[in-house]
């Protein structure tokens, strides 16, 4: 019961290579903007 639950969990979150390739870009876009918008704010 357990091992059948985890198993789905693992599927659910599974990314093909493609889709985490752009999660991770987005993601340092992301973080890119904050910086930038921290620093204007700290001149």
């Amino acid at each position: 019961m357990m091992a059948r639950k985890l198993s789905t969990i693992c599927k659910q979150n599974e990314f093909t290579e493609h889709e985490s390739k752009l999660i991770s870009t987005s993601i340092r876009k992301f973080s890119l903007n904050n910086n930038i918008c921290v620093r204007r704010q700290n001149q």
